[in-house]
């Protein structure tokens, strides 16, 4: 249990609990000591005690992650009022717990939360817990009832099952409910993940016919489980979701299923899997028609058809019956093709099934081993070619450093590198040293993260240390950083053993790396706090959820405050921001209790979120000084398809912006509605010795709500003082002209809060409207162009669970042209002899216009009508590069629809890709996808 729910819900903290005398509450805010509990701030890092029953101190708020588990001796936790969440892992295998006792201030129970308690037996919900995470509950064997109390808005427990309110999520199966059958109820839409986890008393389960997918350990775990005959309807099987059911013998598949993961059934050797297409109508032997199997042959297979071979690439071991038609790589008796492997992809009852494990990042700021697990499967669809050239196990792509196999303790990294690639040395534990040569400038996101490196001198050449480069390289203790690192990104030394012995250090509240960058705060616990002059950076996620500082005093040195540097500081109401300021970062101020901020000249950039206060106290108005305005940026974390809920304005929730008399509004900026900055209105300062002062609306970027109003003001108030309207700019609603360019909603109506003018009344009757407001649909629109893309109106892309609206492109891209076959030719092949059309494919949210360059948690699927140009061949490929540059397959196939030849591919991660044939002999891979109107 404890290996299974960590690997996916919960990652370890490695901290260490010093026994002392508890102290009464204080405001310190830094990792602490105080009896038997180390606290960061108001929140419980990790319990130290041996006690049986034991109430948490009501001076805390939040339970951090894994803070009691494996707290064997617990029997009773009584948890105060005060406390607001409780985190992943929380109080995971505390195996002798009976009773848990939830204060009524709880909103939030972390994934795992409970996870293990074999022997919990009563807890209670209060009302205002909103938020239950994945597998609260999973194997606590002897708890088959959880109370919720009477007001819960949110969820119920009926009969040892948990409900979302409306009865459409079945969040948990009780594993301590004894019942060995279960119907889930027909109006039941979803299953949570983890939803069964455990239930070892369950030998059938009878699924609703509403229910679409079968998410990441559904069922995992139950033992018990034998039979399972899934409704048509059912769509897609994710990542170990029937895991480790020993007992399972046979499971049915619906021809409704288009996606199998890979590891869908993995360690449940035993269980065959029954494809039902009782309607297909007869065809040849061996032949495959509509993407099903010939009629008599349900194409069973154990569950360990698939393996690994010593490179890790997956192999066929099973029975050849089961593999019908044929899918690239393989003939069409359905045995490997020689020196083929499947990779990520298999064919199921004549589906080609491409493995993409989905993870759920959420919340409004960054957590790291959530992006952790989700980056690890983004960068590519299979394993890169085994014939990628390497020296002494590193694989260097120009000067790029891009992977190492493993293989060496030491590595001494070529001078020939000036970039260590993303993820570059991820997880290996054969590294325990490494030196850097003066030449390498830049160290890549998770590059060295879980690692087992104990020493790390950075050369003065370095300046970028990437996103999680050192993550939880927990022997990681001594560090040298030169002044020539101008740039570090979040995350990067988390998880340090380097990092967590200098907050156990009394000596100092700041440390500051490289060229003045302020990489982490210990804290004095006094409200008002002052960086030291001489910094120049403040890192990202310094001060995050610090409560107590509630007055911030920043040095002229300052010229760049990174992102999330101080998310959730809910006291901190006001700021002066240095004139030195240039970049302010994403999420740099949200949720804080700002009431209003004046963003000097000197500002150049302000990144998305960055005052975005809408879930604490939203600005009511945002001052611009000087005549230029800043852009607006983006980091990478808000580049990943899952990060809908971190790409806010940076000033979401503001309402006015005021800007000096002679500033420029006719370039693009912070202030237009092509940036993805500001919804609201825009007044320039007129006449400012008088009382009231005096205003003009030069323009009205405010988004109509849902039913399509805009609401325009004619006064405001800034700076302590009083402004009225006395003008309006000609043009000031010219952007409603297309609004659904830059809104989710069209405008219906506009009328005005105030004092209304017959110059104000006139604009507004020129506004065009429309009868009825529409919204922005969810989905994806498609463009498609290039000279050698024939018939592109007629191709097929398919993408679930959108929640916005996107715009992809495939463009036919001739600049990649010679980048993608220098990287063809790594293996082998001449230039020359390849037949290529390079493609540039993107992808951008509709209204933030933000790249999304990562689909972790989405499989995006493409279907192309083949190109003139490789007509009536099937040895045609697709072909992609790494974010180091280096070269991989796709998984492909050629299928007819309606006549017309395809090439359909899964990505999952949005770079340079390139459509080629050489001449190495023909195969198959021709399989038919059913027509329209057709099951």
């Amino acid at each position: 249990m404890k290996k299974t729910v960590r690997k996916v819900i919960g990652i370890l903290l490695c901290v260490t609990a010093v026994l002392l005398i508890f102290l009464p509450s204080s405001d310190s805010f830094a990792t602490t000591i105080k009896g038997d509990y180390e606290l960061d701030g108001y929140t419980i890092v990790r319990y130290t005690g041996d006690a049986q029953v034991l109430t948490i101190p009501s001076n805390v708020t939040d339970i951090g992650k894994d803070a009691f588990s494996e707290c064997k001796t617990l029997t009773t936790v009584n948890i105060p009022d005060s406390i607001r969440t409780i985190g992943y892992n929380a109080f995971e295998n505390c195996t002798n717990l009976t009773q848990v006792n939830i204060g009524n201030g709880v909103r939030k129970i972390g994934s795992a939360a409970f996870a293990g308690c074999k022997n919990l037996k009563n807890i209670t919900i209060p009302d205002k817990t909103d938020s239950l995470g994945s597998g609260v509950f999973a194997s606590c064997s002897s708890l088959s009832n959880v109370n919720f109390g009477s007001g819960n808005s949110s969820y119920v427990c009926n009969d040892g099952v948990i409900y979302s309110k409306d009865g459409k999520k079945l969040i948990e199966f009780l594993p301590g409910k004894t019942t060995t059958s279960f119907s889930i109820p027909t109006n039941v839409e979803e299953i949570g993940e983890f939803g069964f986890f455990g239930a070892n008393n369950l030998t059938e389960v009878i699924l609703s016919s509403n229910i679409k997918k079968i998410p990441e350990y559904a069922f995992s775990n139950c033992s018990a489980l034998t039979d399972v005959q899934l409704p048509y309807g059912v769509e897609s099987l994710l990542a170990f979701c029937f895991s480790d059911c020993k007992s399972l013998r046979r499971i049915t598949i619906p021809d409704s299923v288009s996606y199998i993961d890979v590891n869908a059934f993995a360690n449940s050797g035993n269980a065959a899997l029954d494809f039902d297409n009782e309607n297909v109508k007869p065809e040849a032997e061996g032949s495959v028609s509509d993407n099903k199997l010939p009629p008599g042959d349900k194409g069973s297979v154990s569950g360990n058809a698939l393996n690994k071979d010593s490179a890790g690439n997956l192999t066929y071991t099973g029975d050849t019956e089961l593999y019908k038609g044929s899918v690239l790589g393989m003939t069409t008796s359905g045995v490997p093709a020689p020196g083929e492997t499947y990779g990520s992809t298999k064919l199921v009852g004549g589906y080609a099934f491409i493995g993409l494990p989905t993870y759920a990042s959420g919340g409004r700021s960054i957590s790291l081993p959530d992006e952790e697990a989700e980056d690890d499967v983004s960068g590519s669809n299979q394993d890169i070619e085994a014939s990628q050239k390497t020296l002494n196990g590193l694989t260097v792509s120009g000067r790029v450093l891009a992977a190492s196999d493993g293989s060496n303790e030491k590595v001494n990294i070529p001078d020939t590198v000036d970039t260590i690639g993303n993820r570059a040395f991820y997880r290996d534990k054969s590294l325990k040293e490494v030196n850097i040569p003066s030449s390498v400038n830049n160290i890549g996101d998770f590059a060295f993260s879980r690692t087992d490196i104990t020493d790390i001198v950075i050369p003065e050449s370095v300046s970028d240390i990437g996103y999680a480069a050192f993550y939880n390289c927990n022997s990681l203790a001594n560090v040298s950083i030169p002044s020539s690192v101008s740039n570090i990104e979040l995350g990067a030394f988390d998880g340090t053993s380097w990092l967590h012995n200098w907050k156990k250090d009394p000596e100092g509240e700041y440390l500051v790396v490289g060229d003045g960058i302020l990489l982490a705060y210990k804290g004095s616990g006094s409200s008002t706090i002052t960086i030291p002059d001489g910094v120049k950076t403040i890192g990202p996620q310094c001060f995050k959820d610090n409560t107590v500082i509630s007055t911030v005093n920043l040095p002229q040195s300052l010229k760049k405050i990174g992102e999330e540097a101080f998310l959730g500081c809910r006291n901190i109401t006001d700021i002066k921001l240095p004139d030195s300021l240039s970049v302010i970062e994403d999420r740099a101020f949200m949720s804080t209790g700002l009431n209003e901020v004046v963003i000097p000249i000197s500002v150049n950039s302000i990144g998305i979120g960055a005052f975005d206060n809408t879930e604490t106290n939203p600005l009511n108005t945002v001052v611009f000084l000087g005549n230029k305005l800043p852009s607006v940026t983006h980091k990478s974390t808000a580049e990943r398809l899952s990060a809908e809920s971190i790409r806010t304005l940076p000033f979401n929730g503001v309402k006015n912006a005021l800007v000096s008399n002679n500033v420029d509004l006719s370039s693009s900026s912070i202030l237009s509605s092509d940036q993805y900055g500001f919804r609201g209105q825009v007044f320039k300062i007129m006449d400012a010795s008088v009382d009231p002062g005096l205003v003009t609306l030069e323009r009205s970027l405010t988004e109509p709500d849902s039913k399509g109003n805009v609401v325009i003001n004619t006064s405001l108030t800034a700076g302590g003082r009083n402004y009225i309207l006395s003008g309006i700019k000609d043009n000031a609603f010219a952007p409603y002209s297309n609004v659904t360019d830059w809104s989710r909603y069209s405008l219906a109506k506009i009328s005005v809060n105030g004092t209304e003018s017959e110059d104000l009344t006139s604009l507004i009757s020129k506004v065009p409207v429309t009868a009825s407001n529409s919204s922005l649909p969810n989905g994806l629109v498609v463009k498609i162009s290039g000279a050698d893309l024939t018939n592109a109106d007629k191709a097929i892309v398919n993408i679930s669970n959108l929640n916005s609206s996107y715009v992809l492109n495939i463009i036919e891209d001739e600049v990649q042209s010679s980048v993608l076959k220098e990287a063809i030719a790594s293996q082998g092949i001449k230039a020359d002899d390849l037949n290529l059309i390079p493609l540039s494919i993107s992808m951008e949210e509709k209204l933030t216009h933000i790249p999304i360059k990562k689909l972790a948690t989405q499989k995006l699927e493409l279907s192309i009508p083949l190109p003139d140009k490789f007509m009536g061949s099937m040895d045609v490929r697709m072909c992609t590069l790494t974010d180091n540059g280096l070269f991989e397959t796709v998984p492909s196939e050629i299928i007819d629809v309606e006549g017309i030849k395809y090439l359909r591919f899964v990505v999952s991660h949005l770079s340079p890709f390139a459509i080629y044939k050489y001449a190495k002999g023909e195969f198959s891979n021709s399989v038919n996808l059913p027509k329209d109107g057709e099951s």
